[in-house]
């Protein structure tokens, strides 16, 4: 056979997707990463060989979001993508990053874009912009999370037991294409399609018990920043200047149904007001549950009162939040419990982030 044709079909199998690569833009790699073959990339190596038909939605995404060009080799031609490099090359030129509370944009968190929203169990486009759908390897999603900074997604810890390749954001109703809102007078808006951005670190609490059900809480770190639009927004963090003083006794929890113990899943983002619950309350309840769980000042109990007519489950990771002075303030991470939407007797545990704010701001860098 000619060795010509023997590398071009071994080219094709390789790099069966050039065309649907370049319909992507250029991209620069940062200083954390390199232009390398996309065979050589270990974010994209698995896939290599196989059609990109078959490819998970968001990695040929994420694949076309990375491409950084091409180069010829013999009679083949080697797709690159901006690999994330072990060793982070440094400009000593540069100017110092920001960090800790100069990533948070305090005037703009929390706020939603839309005056016009039909409120409802079913929430709108632009309804809630800071929640965040983690995902793993395989591009299913398991838990939930919240938009804080740009590069930063708010979450529980033990969201990556099931180890966290990508956070999408922008996101409502999972099955459709095109997310868009119509009102009553006829006029429709969509917004942006859902941005699927690599995650570049996981950092849980490293006092985080699985056993004991506390200390959960982890920040994801983004490989790139995220397009900040009306369906892109962080949720503001618990600081004095958005906190009320005197917190409300119904807060609000989002989400997908994304949790460990429930297969309940909604295509659709929904959302519930539920009543929070005293510790001592939360602690007697459990007690006469027979659970093993215990709840303490880092946590939050909420939902399980008589009113069980909502029927939606927040993700894991996912946010209980609440409007402060001027926004949506994030007030609990959802952690453990079989219901957060009052379906059930037993009570949702969360994490308390004001009690982390401390951890919080040392980890933003």
């Amino acid at each position: 056979m000619d060795l010509r044709l023997v590398s071009v079909v071994i080219g094709s199998v390789l790099l069966a997707f050039p065309t649907v690569l370049v319909l992507g833009q250029l991209r620069s790699c940062t200083n954390r990463e390199r232009c390398t073959a996309i065979s050589d990339c270990p974010e994209f190596a698995k896939y290599v060989g196989t059609p990109y038909a078959t490819w998970p939605e968001s990695v040929l995404s994420n694949a076309k979001q990375m491409y950084c060009g091409s180069e010829q080799r013999g009679w083949t031609k080697t797709h690159k993508v901006c690999c994330r490099t072990s060793v982070q090359v440094v400009d000593q030129f540069a100017p110092l990053a920001k960090k800790g509370r100069d990533l948070l944009n305090m005037t703009e968190c929390g706020k939603q874009s839309k005056t016009r929203i039909a409120h409802g169990k079913v929430a709108e486009v632009f309804e809630f912009p800071w929640m965040a759908l983690l995902q793993g390897f395989d591009g299913s999603f398991h838990c939930g999370g919240s938009l804080i900074a740009e590069r930063y997604v708010l979450t529980a810890a033990h969201c990556n037991k099931i180890r966290v390749y990508s956070v999408r954001l922008g996101e409502t109703d999972i099955s459709q294409k095109e997310d868009c809102i119509r009102y009553p007078d006829g006029d429709e808006e969509c917004s942006a399609p859902p941005q699927d951005i690599p995650v570049e670190k996981f950092m849980k609490n490293r006092l985080h018990s699985a056993s004991q059900k506390k200390n959960d809480i982890a920040l994801v770190r983004l490989q790139w920043a995220a397009q900040l639009s009306d369906s892109v927004r962080p949720i503001c963090l618990p600081l004095p200047e958005v906190s009320r003083k005197t917190l409300p006794k119904k807060m609000t929890v989002s989400g997908w149904g994304y949790t460990e113990v429930s297969k309940m899943t909604s295509n659709q983002l929904r959302y519930a007001s539920i009543p929070i619950q005293s510790l001592t309350r939360c602690n007697q309840t459990l007690r006469r549950l027979k659970t093993d769980w215990s709840v303490d000042q880092s946590q939050i109990c909420a939902g399980a009162d008589d009113d069980k007519a909502d029927n939606c489950h927040g993700d894991s990771g996912g946010p209980l939040q609440y409007f402060g002075k001027t926004g949506f303030v994030i007030h609990g991470i959802v952690s453990y419990g079989v219901s957060t939407c009052g379906t059930e007797a037993e009570p949702g545990i969360y994490t308390k982030v004001s009690h982390y704010m401390d951890w919080i701001i040392d980890n933003l860098i």
